[in-house]
């Protein structure tokens, strides 16, 4: 749901098996236990991070990977802005997530949003990450650090509490991150299981 050089999640609320150059999954305490807020806009840990037990503890069996999402239609930027996160210099958490965290839900997922949830099956987040800079006290978006997703199948992925999810370094769909979703990602998200394990909230 969006820090390093190179690719890297908000998210919304929204932080993922290590690149050389840059992972999103490295701080999940510390996104469990700060909310972020920068320029008065509300986190988004879509992206979440990895865990010290990340087993999944539902006792559920899967028939597919919760790694297995594909990449988001190309129109994703058209969908409902559900918010944007920038973590800059001045976070602990620059390192490893830094960056514009541009958040998105798709028109399935929208009503659930604006309600706090259940989600229905189909519904999708994607956190576009990308660098930016300041100037002259402004945050101007730059390249495209990645894409996160969050997919919604209650059956395909009920070992993660119906929720798959991949990153992109880059955008690029050759070069997904995600090996493991229940450690690098479901775990983070298991403190939000009152709301679907979303982090996201509506803002009016």
């Amino acid at each position: 749901m969006m820090e390093p050089s190179g690719a890297g999640p908000p998210n919304d609320d929204h932080r993922i098996a290590r690149p050389a150059s840059w992972t999103l999954h490295s701080r999940r305490r510390a996104l469990r236990e700060q909310d972020f807020q920068t320029i008065g806009v509300r986190s988004h840990a879509e992206i979440a991070l990895a865990v010290r037990d990340p087993r999944p503890r539902c006792g559920c069996r899967v028939s597919q990977p919760a790694d297995d999402v594909k990449p988001p239609p190309a129109g994703y930027r058209h969908w409902f802005h559900v918010n944007t996160m920038i973590i800059d210099k001045a976070s602990p958490l620059f390192k490893d997530l830094g960056g514009m965290h541009n958040v998105y839900v798709n028109s399935v997922g929208e009503a659930a949003l604006k309600k706090g949830g259940p989600y229905p099956d189909k519904s999708m987040f994607v956190t576009d990450l990308h660098d930016f800079t300041v100037s002259d006290g402004s945050y101007v978006e730059g390249a495209r650090k990645g894409l996160a997703v969050m997919m919604k199948d209650s059956k395909k992925y009920a070992s993660t509490g119906g929720w798959g999810f991949q990153f992109w370094e880059g955008g690029d769909p050759k070069k997904p991150q995600v090996t493991d979703a229940a450690k690098q990602c479901f775990a983070c998200h298991q403190p939000k299981k009152d709301q679907d394990y979303v982090y996201s909230t509506y803002i009016p």
